[in-house]
């Protein structure tokens, strides 16, 4: 569980993948390279620089995401620009 600050996930294709849970997300990767960041406030976002993550909002509305897609979870699901700098 992550409650604030950030992490960096680098899972291998074939593996038995990886989930996080945050105070407003649940992240399931299928071998992949995702960034997560938590808000003091709790809002989540996170980036896929590679692979695939299935993202639930706790709050309902679940996304897959592929390399380069970048979402802001708080209330639901929301799309925001990628920004490879960003983490």
């Amino acid at each position: 569980f992550l409650h604030v600050g950030q992490v960096v996930v680098r899972a291998a294709a074939g593996g038995p993948g990886f989930a996080l849970e945050t105070p407003t997300a649940r992240v399931a990767e299928r071998g992949t390279d995702v960034r997560v960041r938590v808000e003091a406030a709790g809002e989540t976002i996170l980036q896929v620089y590679d692979g695939e993550v299935l993202a639930t909002g706790k709050g309902g509305g679940a996304e897959t995401l592929g390399t380069g897609r970048a979402v802001r979870v708080a209330g639901g699901i929301e799309p925001v620009p990628f920004w490879p700098e960003r983490f």
